[in-house]
């Protein structure tokens, strides 16, 4: 189907990215505990050795206040895996933390706040309320990275599609990673699932889900035809 339009004239605004948030995350979730960290933790292994299975108000408040301490001096967190804030890290190792812990809560945002939510939560109802709280923001900042991830690959669609138009002067319902895609060329990141791309007279609409997140749903649209929950052309949407 060829688009009436002439020449490209549409760029998302976000560029094209891959949403590392959700890959950040999902490494969090799925840690292995090292050797520093072994013995210490007990049930949920997002406690990364902070918590450990005989802390108590107590230990969990003095951890808060030195955390507090060494933000005060170092900063917060840094989302950065490679690195993070190494002076929070130097700073907490240096009131006994081991590597594994002051590293996780140094190293992202996400660890920070799992852990500070665990820590002040435990402080003051206990390491089982602790555990629930960590879990709890675990879940919602999961579920934001991938609802994250799937933004981005909407937006890495658009642009795949306008490259796509500025050589063939016309949109496709072909997609895939290259060398294998005979149309628009597009590498989705792990677990998201393009929905069928629907040409329209001036454009395209598609969709986009996730298995762990069967309740969500994605959408897009380029042209005139909005595709709900879409209602903003070239703005990826979700529900």
């Amino acid at each position: 189907m060829t688009s009436t339009r002439t020449k490209r004239r549409y760029s998302p605004s976000s560029g094209p990215t891959r949403a590392r948030a959700y890959d950040a995350l999902r490494g969090m979730v799925s840690h292995e505990p090292g050797p520093a960290m072994k013995g210490s933790v007990c049930g949920l292994a997002l406690v990364l050795g902070v918590i450990g299975c005989n802390s108590d108000k107590r230990a969990a408040i003095r951890s808060l206040q030195q955390y507090y301490e060494c933000v005060t001096v170092a900063g917060p967190a840094a989302n950065d895996p490679g690195g993070g804030n190494a002076g929070l890290k130097a700073c907490l190792m240096g009131k006994g933390w081991n590597q594994d812990s002051a590293y996780a809560i140094s190293g992202s945002v996400y660890g920070e706040r799992m852990l500070v939510a665990g820590l002040t939560e435990t402080a003051k109802h206990g390491r089982a309320v602790g555990d629930s709280a960590m879990q709890a923001v675990a879940a919602e900042d999961l579920r934001r990275a991938l609802i994250a991830s799937m933004k981005s690959g909407l937006n890495d669609l658009v642009l795949s599609e306008e490259v796509y138009f500025g050589d063939h002067g016309k949109y496709t319902a072909i997609v895939g990673c290259p060398p294998q895609s005979r149309g628009a060329a597009l590498c989705l990141a792990e677990g998201n699932v393009l929905g069928p791309i629907t040409l329209t007279k001036d454009g395209w609409t598609a969709t986009m889900t996730r298995s762990q997140l069967p309740e969500a749903i994605c959408a897009i649209f380029v042209g005139s035809t909005p595709n709900p929950p879409a209602t903003k052309e070239g703005l990826p949407t979700c529900q």
